[in-house]
């Protein structure tokens, strides 16, 4: 059983994000957050090798790594880093791409059967090295206090969110929330498919990922990419292009806890909206009067173009997606989420050269419609996230605000909260 929290030390308004806690906010001058951070490392070689890959063989391999390791790294990582954190796993795709195009492009010229050999080795690489680390990876605290390992999983936060120190607030409230959470959770039905049709907030959590895959593999980003590659590849660029998609999904990640999900979603949807429309105009342009100053025109805007989607639509669908989900519906909707970028990245794959074949500028229209339409249901209807953790924005769904959870929650009187832990505990 875990030691009994004590109601009057921790009684009295506090947020997660404002508990004082004694981790650096520099998260390598901080012990227990460089060895979380190593460990978050390790899952992050899932990405990585799809990548490096990029086969079909590899990626139906992956495809059940990519399921889980989103919902264990927001589980894992510390309130203030969710955010970045969650935004860098999907950064490693694209460096795994990188290493793949150089190291193939490095072995080119080599006369033997090394020039094969190197490759596939490095390909080994990762996968031998997460095999042999993920051991020690730290479980869910939200699956060990499930699992009824409620010591585990305080241990956890103790750990790795406060340095070792017992009595830390921070740990301490995050370890309170999350029992209660499961807690409640326990007395319910467990969740099931069928749970996102019965309540209004699980229907609304199953439209913004159906919605959130929608608009990552139908807002232009299939056609743009199309002239892209055939731009970069007459100019003689090719090697560039995943390291300028790595870098803005970098670049965003430092963004994501500063400026909000839901802020980053409808400044990328403005600034593609913008671009898919000056594309539009300068392909019409050149096709209806053969000017080359049009076409020479189309050249910066895929650029453009390609900066505002990597910007969001690389690094927050899934980050989003697990966010938004309560624990017992976190894999589901990462689930539903892949499944459904899937099939929309078909109707790419599928519907895209054959229709600006037929259609040509006109096709631009359909996406320009799309993305127009994506500014007011994110505008309306996605939840803002931002100082919020995982177990408050199951709150947002519930018919409230983010000011208003985080008012009620640090007017919350903790008394109530520690007693109903120490219930939970010894049940």
């Amino acid at each position: 059983m875990a030691p009994h929290l004590s109601p009057a030390k921790h009684s009295g308004p506090q947020s997660f994000l404002e508990a004082p806690n004694n981790c650096n906010e520099l998260w390598w001058r901080d012990p227990g957050l460089r060895t979380l951070n190593f460990w978050l490392a390790v899952l992050f070689l899932s990405p990585f090798m799809v990548g490096f890959d990029g086969s079909l063989i590899g990626g139906l391999l992956a495809t059940p790594q990519w399921l889980k390791v989103p919902v264990l790294i927001t589980e894992l990582a510390r309130p203030r880093q969710r955010g970045t954190v969650g935004s860098l796993f999907g950064s490693f795709f694209f460096l795994g791409a990188i290493v793949s195009a150089w190291t193939n492009f490095g072995t080119l010229h080599i006369l033997s059967s090394w020039s094969w050999r190197i490759p596939t080795l490095m390909q080994i690489l990762p996968a031998v090295i997460q095999a042999s680390l993920i051991v020690f990876v730290p479980e869910s605290p939200r699956w060990l206090v499930k699992m009824g390992r409620n010591a585990e999983a305080k241990n956890f936060f103790v750990t790795y969110h406060a340095n070792g120190i017992e009595d830390g607030e921070l740990a301490l409230l995050e370890y309170t929330e999350v029992c209660q959470m499961i807690h409640g959770e326990a007395s319910e039905q467990t969740a099931g498919w069928l749970d996102y049709i019965r309540t209004g907030p699980n229907r609304k959590r199953l439209f913004i990922t159906l919605m959130v895959a929608l608009f990552a593999q139908c807002s232009g980003n299939g056609i743009v990419s199309y002239y892209f590659v055939l731009v970069l590849q007459s100019a003689g660029i090719n090697g560039g292009l995943q390291i300028f998609n790595w870098l803005m999904v970098i670049l965003a990640s430092l963004f994501v806890d500063k400026v909000g999900r839901r802020k980053l979603f409808l400044g990328s949807s403005v600034a593609m909206l913008v671009t898919l429309i000056a594309v539009a105009i300068c392909n019409e342009r050149f096709l209806a009067t053969g000017n080359i100053s049009a076409g020479y025109c189309m050249i910066p805007f895929p650029f453009l173009f390609n900066g505002a989607y990597d910007f969001t639509y690389s690094p927050l669908p899934t980050l989003y997606t697990a966010e938004i989900h309560p624990f017992d519906l976190r894999a589901k909707g990462v689930s539903i989420s892949f499944a459904s970028a899937f099939g929309f990245g078909l109707f790419n794959q599928y519907v895209n050269q054959i229709a600006l074949e037929a259609i040509t500028w006109k096709y631009y229209l359909v996406f320009i419609a799309i993305v127009a339409c994506q500014l007011p249901i994110i505008y309306f209807i996605f939840p803002k996230t931002k100082g919020l953790t995982v177990v408050e924005v199951r709150y947002l769904f519930e018919g409230g605000s983010t000011d208003s959870v985080l008012q009620d929650l640090r007017s919350k009187d903790r008394k109530q909260s520690m007693e109903s832990l120490h219930v939970a505990e010894n049940a």
